[in-house]
């Protein structure tokens, strides 16, 4: 399990609450027992850290921001103090942020991809592919299927 909280400095801090510590950049507040263990442990985190929020893993309109399934959720409910419950709600805005946010590298990346998607489309639909017979959209459809194999 990974909780992470957002200090007065505005750092955030990434913990862990596992039966093996995760290594860095996760900071282990718990590790070793059992599945019940674990999750009082995971309760005395967050009641240790008294969060105004607690943003879980669900959401309606986003599967990436809905891995929290119905029983964990309904066990970490179990376990949260009561005062609690009425501050979990869905993260789905911090995941799709979180999806939506790129590196340096991955910046770069896009602009070699767009310049090379470019090309291929300016090609794909020139008059060097596209001719009167056989009909239009085959070849391009030949041409699209060739470049890809190339890539």
């Amino acid at each position: 399990m990974l909780a992470f909280n957002r200090l007065p400095s505005g750092q955030v801090e990434k913990l862990s609450v596992n039966t093996y510590p995760f290594g860095d950049p996760y900071t282990s507040e718990w590790s070793g027992g059992d599945l019940e263990q674990q999750w009082k442990a995971l309760a005395e985190l967050i009641a240790d850290r008294d969060p105004q929020r607690i943003g879980i893993n669900v959401s309606k309109h986003w599967p990436e921001a809905d891995g929290l399934t119905q029983g964990l959720h309904n066990r970490l409910v179990d376990v949260l103090p009561e005062p609690y419950h009425s501050r979990l709600q869905p993260a789905e805005e911090l995941v799709v942020r979180w999806l939506e946010t790129r590196t340096e590298d991955e910046l770069s990346a896009f602009v070699t991809a767009v310049s090379l998607a470019r090309g291929v489309i300016a090609e794909a639909f020139s008059a060097k592919v596209i001719t009167p017979a056989p009909p239009p959209t085959m070849l391009l459809g030949i041409f699209v299927n060739a470049l890809k194999r190339l890539a």
